[in-house]
């Protein structure tokens, strides 16, 4: 039970990087594309 928990953390940790890692790829195309 507890390994699953960690397991869970660790996911959704993976899961915020991702999604920041995709906020900035699409900031980044506006400001490309304006420029």
């Amino acid at each position: 039970a507890i390994d699953s928990n960690i397991n869970r953390k660790i996911d959704a940790g993976r899961h915020r990087i991702n999604l920041k890692k995709g906020k900035s790829r699409m900031f980044r195309l506006p400001m490309t594309i304006l420029a």
